[in-house]
């Protein structure tokens, strides 16, 4: 798969920036969802600003806490999804991402006009 754009964290208490990584091949359990829309939370202002609840080892941190989107991709073992299911996120959700199965919430009910 192409690369995809991420918004990340550099390193601690540094501003963000917007990057690409390698797009990843879900695993076992694992599914990969195409956001359609991200939340930016408070959370994501103190982790970025102050440098807190991020472990020195996990930088270039990619931030946000919840999103929604398209489930393009499973992995081996994944029953409850399949591929074109509209999901919700919680994950670090400002990339398009491989996450858990159990980080998925089920298909949501929308509105058409939404």
């Amino acid at each position: 798969m192409s690369p995809h754009r991420v918004l990340q964290i550099p390193s601690k208490a540094t501003p963000f920036e917007i990057s690409t990584r390698p797009t990843p091949t879900p695993g076992p359990g694992q599914v990969l969802v195409k956001n359609k829309a991200v939340g930016v939370n408070l959370i994501d202002h103190f982790m970025q600003s102050f440098g807190i609840y991020i472990p020195e080892d996990k930088y270039p941190f990619i931030v946000g806490q919840e999103a929604a989107g398209v489930v393009e991709a499973i992995g081996d073992d994944v029953t409850s999804l399949k591929v074109g299911d509209e999901v919700q996120v919680l994950a670090s959700s400002f990339a398009q991402i491989i996450i858990d199965d159990n980080q998925v919430l089920p298909r949501w009910s929308r509105p058409d006009h939404v």
